[in-house]
């Protein structure tokens, strides 16, 4: 290796690790946010107090996020990535629709649990609401196509009309996060498994016998 490749080698080095050190403290920053906006809610959640929480200099955050806002759109785009991200792995495994469901439903209660202070707070804020509504659209959407057969038939509710499917979905999907948005954290595990097995008992009943709650 001559000099000028050394040189390269190194620089390339230097900025591997630079941009390592920015992801963590990026990571850090959104996980101190996440924490701070389910606790404080976002009109008394602060960038002062984030950074004092993750021991980042303010100024060095507003490098990061712009402001606010921005953090908290980022802290709900990351959990929404997740979700995508879970919802999609199970959805491709080559296995029976009765167990993607069962699987799909484990993974939507335990995402629950992890980010439940922050669905208080955007439940409770009307004006970081609309973030919720938005990806709630397209979650029923995605449970719409999980619980549909391979010939195309719906599983759920399909004896009615495909208005009457969806605005059921909806219910169901809004009832449950507004439910555990309303459940104080000494309650969330009772409530979550009361709903996990009533959901998981009720599809088991009606329309995928595969199901045990």
């Amino acid at each position: 290796m001559n000099e000028r490749s050394f040189i390269y080698w190194g620089m390339q080095k230097e900025n591997a690790v630079a941009r390592k050190l920015d992801e963590e403290k990026r990571s850090r920053i959104l996980t101190a946010a996440r924490d701070a906006f389910g606790a404080e809610g976002f009109q008394k959640t602060t960038i002062k107090g984030i950074a004092r929480a993750t021991g980042i200099a303010q100024g060095t955050l507003y490098t990061y996020f712009r402001n606010k806002e921005q953090l908290f759109d980022e802290v709900v785009d990351e959990i929404w990535q997740t979700f995508r991200g879970g919802l999609e792995k199970i959805s491709i495994e080559n296995a029976a629709i009765a167990e993607k469901v069962a699987k799909f439903i484990d993974f939507c209660f335990d995402l629950l649990i992890q980010i439940h202070p922050l669905l208080r707070g955007m439940y409770t804020e009307a004006n970081r609401r609309e973030l919720l509504d938005d990806k709630l659209s397209v979650i029923c959407r995605h449970i719409e196509e999980l619980f549909t057969r391979p010939d195309g038939s719906p599983i759920v509710y399909g004896e009615r009309s495909v208005e009457t499917r969806k605005f059921n979905i909806n219910v169901m999907v809004y009832g449950i996060l507004f439910r555990i948005s309303l459940t104080k954290p000494e309650d969330l595990s009772t409530v979550i498994n009361e709903l996990k097995n009533a959901l998981m008992q009720a599809l088991s009943e009606s329309v995928l016998p595969g199901i045990a709650p």
